[in-house]
């Protein structure tokens, strides 16, 4: 499979060919990692954001106490599924896989707390990721997508070699190097 994405370079001669998979994202917080190798790749649709309901609802509150609690155990709700993710990082790049890194591609958002948590860790997260992108990703890396942070493990997860930002004029892109990408290249 072979994709012409058209960005705006500085000359003809920045034109190249990426034997991987472009992501039209950057990293969101300034202390993620640039560039990895050896990445397990998490693909995954799971809001890591506060989103405000589809139906027009609304809170009435005695006090702003209730208020508190209810904006506290919101934002427990969500600190609670990035700290799965770490902790499934932690599991998996220890013992003889200390040199591996982690990399998060999520289709949903995730807010700047949970991108601070995940950059600490030295997690590189990418967000709001097309569908198509994380199909391409499941194929080239493998693994699998997931929908909940409830049963993450390893085999959930895909690998690739070289994980790398580069900064065109405009725009950050990302590539994947996988596991699988010469098999998908014929």
């Amino acid at each position: 499979m072979v994709e012409v994405m058209e960005m705006q370079h500085r000359t003809e001669a920045d034109s190249r060919l990426v034997r991987g998979i472009v992501l039209d994202h950057g990293g969101r917080h300034p202390s993620m990692p640039k560039a990895l190798k050896n990445a397990y790749i998490l693909t995954c649709n799971v809001s890591l954001e506060y989103e405000k309901t589809e139906v027009n609802a609304g809170f009435f509150y005695k006090n702003a106490g209730e208020r508190d609690r209810l904006v506290t155990s919101e934002r427990k709700f969500i600190d609670d599924r990035v700290l799965k993710i770490v902790e499934l990082k932690r599991k998996v790049c220890s013992g003889d896989d200390k040199d591996k890194t982690f990399v998060v591609i999520n289709q949903k958002g995730i807010d700047p707390f949970s991108l601070d948590v995940l950059a600490k860790e030295g997690i590189l997260a990418l967000r709001r990721a097309k569908r198509r992108n994380m199909e391409r990703l499941t194929l080239a890396c493998g693994g699998e997508a997931m929908n909940s942070v409830e049963s993450l493990t390893k085999e959930c997860l895909g690998f690739a070699e070289d994980v790398y930002e580069h900064v065109l004029v405009r725009s950050e892109l990302f590539a994947i190097l996988g596991k699988h990408i010469f098999s998908m290249i014929r």
